[in-house]
């Protein structure tokens, strides 16, 4: 019988940011997530491209919220 494997590949490890870059990366992960939000109702404004960039933006900017979307089962 073949021994289970772990689901997730190991986590990424990324150097540490200065405090004004995770700033900035948050600010933008805001302005992402308002974006999409907008473009849920305007048509033509693409909502899934900031969603993602709003959630790449985030994790970058906080180990601790990367390291739970990593490890989040869905």
């Amino acid at each position: 019988m073949p021994e289970p494997r772990d689901p997730l590949p190991p986590m990424p490890q990324h150097p540490p940011l200065p405090r004004a870059m995770r700033w900035l990366l948050q600010a933008f992960a805001v302005l992402c997530l308002v974006m999409g939000a907008i473009g849920v109702i305007v048509p033509g404004l693409p909502t899934t491209v900031f969603i993602l960039m709003a959630g790449w933006a985030a994790a970058r900017s906080s180990p601790r919220l990367h390291a739970w979307l990593w490890r989040h089962r869905l």
